[in-house]
């Protein structure tokens, strides 16, 4: 299971099924080699989480107001 290793203030967890359908397809999936983590980027979000084995995706969530503003917008859209 995840944990990313930026400067973050928490984490944010959604499903992956609550992903509208057609963003979840062209979402881009790669393996991290050292930890083995399914890394997951979505179209226009800011930021790359990872994909746990429950199906929830892990997001950092960072303490520049900037970056969380951006992933809030992209969240609520």
């Amino acid at each position: 299971m995840g944990r990313t290793s930026y400067a973050v203030s928490a984490y944010l967890y959604f499903d992956l099924k609550d992903v509208l359908e057609p963003v979840a397809k062209m979402a881009a999936r790669r393996n991290e080699v050292l930890t083995g983590n399914c890394l997951i980027a979505f179209p226009g979000c800011p930021l790359e989480g990872i994909e746990l084995d429950d199906g929830q995706i892990e997001l950092p969530f960072h303490r520049g107001d900037e970056i969380r503003t951006v992933l809030i917008d992209w969240l609520m859209y």
